[in-house]
This record gives C-alpha cells, structure tokens and sequence, in this order.
C-alpha cells in the first residue's frame, strides 16, 4: 500500500480518490457511539494485515495529511476495497 500511496497527486484525501483506486471519503464508524464521522472528510481503509483477535492495519486520509500501517481496533467500521495482489 506504500508504494501506490507515493503515487498520489495530491497527497491526501484527494489524491486518495483521484488514484486508480478512487478511494471515497466514506468517514468512519465509532464502535461504541453508532455514528459516522468524518463522511465527505477523510477515509479509514483496512488492510487485509491482521494482529491478535481484534486489531488490524489500516490506512487514514484526512485534507493532505494520510497515516499508513495504523494498529486499528476492528470494532470501527473502516472500509473495505478488495484489491487483488
């Protein structure tokens, strides 16, 4: 996911949907609150790299700052893209 991060134009939420991966800024779910945020903002994306019984690696966009290889908590409702290797 490195790799096709670096090739964003910008960096950040827009390059993120501009990439050929045309990643939304679909926001986040709070596990413990029922809510959205960040819809239209930022994107929370999880990869397919997983750790104990409930933590895997996600990647985070808000405005033209993104977070790769972040311990996520699985109980937030990040998105999904299958992507194939």
């Amino acid at each position: 996911m490195t790799e096709e991060i670096t090739t964003w134009v910008p960096s950040g939420a827009a390059g993120a949907f501009n990439s050929t991966l045309k990643l939304p800024l679909a926001g986040l779910r709070i596990y413990n609150a029922a809510l959205i945020v960040s819809e239209g903002r930022g994107g929370f994306y999880w990869t397919s790299s997983t750790f104990g019984s409930n933590r895997s690696i996600a990647i985070e966009f808000f405005g033209t700052t993104v977070q790769n290889n972040l311990d996520g908590f699985r109980g937030y409702g990040g998105s999904v893209r299958c992507i194939k290797d």
